[in-house]
């Protein structure tokens, strides 16, 4: 067998023109120029997918604390929806109370206990702390030093009870368990009516008749039906029904 000279390390063609034999076994230049290119290109997918991949979690981590300049008091309807789509859809996510819409409507909610607030109602303040907490918003600041102030009344004993500072959240002359009741009436005759008309509006107008009829079903009477009716259409706000 020849001997291959040393020193510098031969090129495949080199090796190929000193042993003809050598030229099958070896694939050809385009071949090998090709398996490169593959190559190449299987590294940029690569590095496109770990790319977008990193796009996506940062756009997660931007929409973990969706409160935090997402949407505000300022905020449209249709921003909302646009931006609870966003996270929904494209990022795939299911945020719950922390949703943009979810969101929007505390926000909404706020504005109204605002105005309970300056009418005298001091226990709109603890509604505000439960949108707060339950949605991940901010704490608005004409609620903030109240709230504290109200805080500190009790946590350094100047009070003796909660109602002092926030009112009593059942009248006097009312019975805790029959409010619990009209409460959980209210929003199952609400559900009740308002899906009869959704299935057929002209056969379920707000008549008369038709409180009876529900009435009936929930064993109240047709204007305890009604005034739950719209007890719990105006807790929801909700526009009108013809």
């Amino acid at each position: 067998m020849n001997e291959l000279p040393r020193g510098k390390p031969m090129s495949p063609q080199g090796l190929a023109q000193q042993d003809p034999t050598r030229r099958n076994s070896q694939p050809d230049g385009p071949g090998t120029r090709g398996d490169a290119a593959c190559a190449r290109q299987t590294d940029l997918a690569k590095v496109k997918r770990r790319r977008r991949r990193i796009r996506v979690q940062a756009r997660r981590r931007r929409f973990a604390q969706p409160a935090l300049g997402e949407i505000d008091e300022n905020s449209s309807l249709a921003e909302a929806i646009e931006a609870n789509y966003f996270q929904t859809a494209v990022l795939g996510q299911d945020p719950g109370p922390y949703s943009p819409i979810h969101q929007w409507s505390a926000l909404r909610d706020i504005q109204d206990l605002k105005e309970k607030y300056e009418r005298g109602d001091r226990g709109a303040l603890i509604d505000v702390a439960k949108h707060v907490a339950h949605h991940g918003l901010r704490f608005p600041e004409w609620a903030r030093t109240p709230f504290v102030h109200a805080w500190r009344e009790v946590a350094h004993y100047r009070v003796s009870s909660w109602d002092d500072v926030f009112g009593r959240k059942i009248p006097k002359g009312r019975h805790r368990s029959r409010m619990e009741k009209e409460f959980r009436l209210a929003f199952q005759i609400y559900s009740e009516i308002t899906g009869m008309r959704e299935k057929d509006k002209k056969s379920a107008p707000l008549s008369d008749d038709l409180f009876e009829q529900v009435g009936r079903r929930f064993g109240v009477a047709k204007t305890v039906c009604r005034e739950l009716f719209e007890h719990a259409r105006n807790q929801w706000k909700e526009p009108p029904l013809p």
